[in-house]
């Protein structure tokens, strides 16, 4: 393993929640954010969670939470510059960091999981940036799809870096793969997790552009777990015209079935 435990951890009963936020890089009040997340892992207590553009200063914050050392396990106990972290309060019995290719030195942490008796593979990812690297951003696609495939179970979560409707990367997402926000929303139901409309620190970071797209995503390929709740959060100000990120977070319930013939949703 190259992460490692801040504590150990206990199996838990058949369903089981994620959540994947991108936390922002950005030193504004990059302290009172970092506890803003620390808070909001502490009260929901997702099972998994996947952050992204985490900092050194950040993980300073999360490790110094009790309540988050006591429960989870870290896929890096270390940043260099920013990155992408893991954190897991199921039983982990394999953990991984996998090169996914492309310009930006991204990489995919993942993991395999004990749900029950089941295991689940999970991956958290930050896909590459730029509206210009929709080819990268399949292939990586497809790179991870093929770390995670040797596994009946498996999830990966994160920031996409595309939104609803882009050609290329949504021709890399097979008809097996869930998007656990589809798949519990009514249709037409946006899911903006970038939205300069409802984010006023948002859109002081793009210039007056108004943008509003659903990039960060939750993706489940499994016979026995499948989303059924979620909800945007991070959406309210920890100050004025302060929020814990420039992005709203995912998070995730999924329920165990006794079985799962078809996908219930086309991500």
């Amino acid at each position: 393993m190259d992460g490692g435990p801040w504590a150990c951890c206990k199996d838990v009963g058949p369903g089981f929640s994620v959540l994947t936020l991108n936390v922002w890089f950005g030193e504004r009040e990059q302290q009172a954010r970092a506890r803003a997340v620390a808070e909001l892992i502490e009260t929901m207590a997702p099972k998994v969670v996947a952050l992204q553009e985490v900092t050194a200063p950040f993980l300073a914050v999360l490790g110094a939470s009790r309540s988050i050392q006591e429960r989870y396990w870290t896929s890096a106990l270390t940043v260099d510059d920013y990155g992408t972290l893991l954190l897991s309060s199921l039983p982990v019995s394999e953990l991984y960091v996998a090169e996914i290719g492309g310009s930006m030195g991204r990489v995919m942490p993942w993991g395999v999981v004990s749900v029950g008796s089941e295991r689940v593979a999970i991956g958290a990812v930050h896909l590459e940036s730029g509206r210009h690297n929709a080819e990268t951003r399949a292939e990586q696609l497809v790179e991870c799809f093929a770390r995670l495939a040797p596994f009946e179970h498996a999830i990966l979560l994160g920031d996409t870096n595309f939104a609803d409707g882009e050609p290329i990367e949504e021709r890399a997402l097979t008809a097996e793969w869930v998007d656990g926000w589809r798949a519990t929303q009514p249709a037409g139901e946006p899911g903006y997790t970038r939205d300069t409309v409802a984010n006023p620190m948002a859109a002081s970071l793009r210039n007056g552009d108004v943008v509003q797209r659903r990039i960060d995503r939750v993706l489940t390929r499994s016979t026995r777990f499948r989303a059924s709740k979620s909800a945007l959060v991070g959406t309210e100000p920890i100050a004025p015209g302060v929020y814990a990120s420039d992005h709203f977070g995912l998070f995730v319930e999924l329920d165990a079935v006794t079985r799962l013939l078809v996908p219930t949703s086309r991500a």
